[in-house]
């Protein structure tokens, strides 16, 4: 089964979206536009920025990974497959009761826009998950 949730997990690559980049207004109003100001966020934060917002047409969440190239997701109508691979993919040997659903949904989202900007896939999903899930456990474990 994860083998075939592998290959479909492409055919979600090829829906992704970039949706407009938000942009900082260097225009300030009121009394405070003549202090100077400075942006941090470029330095604090290494990952992307996750954006969930609730969809009420669908009842689940819209997820947007913001990067430095902009807001990458999908149209709000390919959410609905998109969480039914999730439940496949959490219902399979590999990660039943081993991994959360939101843990799944924001980790091969995080993958298929990797493979959408770099045009290739360095490893399968499951491989992929196998190593975030991992990494976490080794960050988590206290010496």
């Amino acid at each position: 089964m994860i083998k075939e949730l592998n290959i479909k997990a492409f055919e979600f690559v090829e829906k992704i979206k970039l949706f407009d980049k938000v942009e900082n207004s260097s225009r300030k109003k009121g009394s405070i536009n003549h202090l100077p100001t400075t942006t941090l966020s470029g330095q604090i934060i290494d990952s992307p920025i996750i954006e969930r917002t609730y969809n009420p047409d669908y009842s689940n969440f819209k997820i947007i990974i913001n990067t430095k190239e902009g807001r990458l997701g999908f149209d709000s109508n390919i959410y609905p497959d998109f969480y039914f691979f999730i439940s496949q993919l959490s219902n399979s040997d590999e990660f039943y009761f081993k991994v959360s659903n939101k843990f799944l949904e924001e980790n091969v989202l995080n993958w298929m826009i990797n493979v959408y900007q770099n045009k290739k896939a360095e490893n399968a999903l499951s491989d992929y998950l196998f190593d975030v899930i991992e990494k976490s456990i080794v960050d988590s474990i206290v010496v």
